[in-house]
């Protein structure tokens, strides 16, 4: 279920300016919050099957969990240190997997691929501002009314304080 349309602005393009400060057309630049999700995952299934615009740049994004290591002294932070290194090539080496289905389906596609530690909404807002995504789509899960309702999940924070268009997709 999507929870809203992306704006008529995605599939008509943008206008960005170049040095002289003239207008010029620019691809459409997506922000895509990959969370936990495998390549596999119904949500990208969803994505798929979109007309995506022929200019679209899409960036796949998943953020992972910092590990705090203060207890840790000796061997037991080089083991962290090993953990963390293979989170973060599993998460690569799913984004990597995603990016290949989604060009797939949509040959078009520009796509690249960025791994980050952090809070989800934080880094994904963060993400969205230095890349100057034109729209963010992030995936939710299904959750009870209540939970939604006060707020809590990474989409809904990413939807209050985004300063572009955010669809929410259910995953």
């Amino acid at each position: 279920m999507t929870t809203c349309m992306p704006p008529p602005s995605l599939v008509n393009g943008s206008l960005s300016t170049d040095a002289a400060g003239r207008h010029a057309p620019r691809s459409q630049r997506i922000l895509l919050a990959i969370e936990g999700t495998s390549p596999g995952h119904a949500f990208l299934t969803q994505l798929m099957q979109r007309d995506w615009p022929g200019d679209a740049e899409v960036r796949l994004i998943t953020v992972l969990s910092p590990i705090e290591a203060n207890a840790l002294a000796g061997p037991s932070q080089l083991i962290l240190g090993e953990l963390m290194n293979v989170q973060r090539t599993e998460a690569r080496r799913q984004l990597e997997e995603a990016a290949e289905r989604l060009k797939g389906a949509a040959p078009q596609l520009s796509t690249s691929l960025i791994v980050r530690t952090g809070d989800p909404a934080e880094v994904i807002l963060d993400e969205a501002r230095r890349y100057g995504a034109d729209q963010i789509i992030v995936g939710s899960k299904r959750r009870a009314r209540m939970l939604r309702w006060w707020g809590d999940s990474t989409a809904a924070q990413v939807s209050s304080h985004a300063a572009c268009p955010v669809e929410i997709v259910s995953q």
